[in-house]
């Protein structure tokens, strides 16, 4: 509290409004009680962007910060921050009353219920990050149902080949395979258990035995997958009669994408590890084969994440129903 009172003292414009921390009857004068410490408490995380440089700076305990940005988005009916585990940002309506707080405005209270998009203006579109077959194979046929039925909500497609960062791409939600999501993010499981398939050419396989146990394929050519620029080869996990085991292969190729991958296997460039619902319309044409099935069972689902947040979008919570999973 001390920074910012000295920050106020030297003339810092952005600190304005704390003036209402350290003067209890202005505070009183100005602005209804109910609302004086979410105003604080946004003001401080938007001008430091962290959560815990904010707390400190006000002399209060995180758990007591967080506590007075949900009262104050449940006041305003709207997210006013983004945050993960990395970073923290502004939605548009957080972006609204930092505009209204560092303009000195007098009314913030009676403001909030406006903050966010008009309810006459066109509505923002919904901003997923996705990878491109999730998108193709799945999203798509949910979505060809759904949109027709809601002719003003917007959705735009990211499609991705690394992970993103929430705050900085402003991303509403992220579409990955698996449940091990970030701190402070929800995760709604999208799919059913998706099992994976070793798949190769005919042509390949008849100019190479086929492998028989997952430890055969250190003698083939494999294609690898390279999930973003960075992380480790993505090694093959097989499991068979309770028995698990984890492949490093190695081959001349490598994708950070599955629907390049299985092109090289249409050409006879090895074999590849792919999603079995991305091989079906290729095995059943022919044109490639699939080995080591009863090494293959269902690993993990895909699930949509976003942020934690008491306030969602009715629009947003329309989309997420629509895509979730159900048995």
């Amino acid at each position: 509290m001390a920074d910012i009172v000295e920050q106020k003292k030297r003339g810092n414009p952005k600190l304005v409004f704390l003036d209402l921390a350290i003067d209890n009857q202005q505070i009183e004068a100005n602005m209804p009680r109910t609302a004086d410490n979410g105003i604080l408490a946004f003001h401080a995380v938007a001008d430091a962007r962290n959560f815990t440089k904010a707390a400190a700076q006000l002399g209060i305990a995180q758990s007591t910060l967080s506590s007075r940005i949900q009262q104050l988005e449940k006041q305003a009916g709207v997210p006013l921050l983004i945050r993960t585990t990395r970073s923290v940002s502004l939605t548009e309506a957080g972006e609204q009353l930092l505009r209204l707080i560092e303009q000195d405005d007098r009314d913030l209270e009676a403001r909030l219920d406006v903050l966010g998009p008009r309810k006459d203006a066109p509505g923002k579109p919904i901003r997923l990050a996705v990878r491109s077959h999730y998108l193709s194979t799945v999203l798509r046929p949910k979505l060809s149902e759904f949109l027709p039925q809601h002719p003003d909500l917007k959705v735009e497609f990211d499609v991705i080949v690394a992970p993103v960062d929430f705050a900085r791409g402003g991303f509403d939600a992220c579409v990955q395979f698996g449940d091990d999501v970030p701190k402070d993010m929800t995760a709604i499981r999208l799919s059913s258990d998706i099992r994976f398939a070793v798949v190769g050419s005919k042509s390949y396989l008849a100019a190479h035995s086929k492998p028989q146990t997952p430890w055969d394929l250190t003698a083939h050519n494999c294609i690898n997958l390279r999930p973003s620029p960075g992380e480790d080869l993505w090694a093959w996990p097989f499991m068979k009669d309770e028995q698990e085991v984890s492949m490093s292969v190695d081959g001349q190729l490598i994708f950070n994408q599955f629907d390049p991958m299985i092109e090289a296997v249409i050409a006879g460039l090895g074999l590849a590890f792919v999603p079995e619902y991305l091989a079906v319309p290729y095995l059943t044409e022919g044109h490639i084969e699939q080995v080591l099935g009863d090494w293959c069972p269902p690993l993990a689902s895909y699930y949509l994440y976003c942020p934690s947040s008491p306030q969602i979008s009715p629009e947003f919570e329309m989309l997420v129903d629509a895509l979730r999973y159900r048995e």
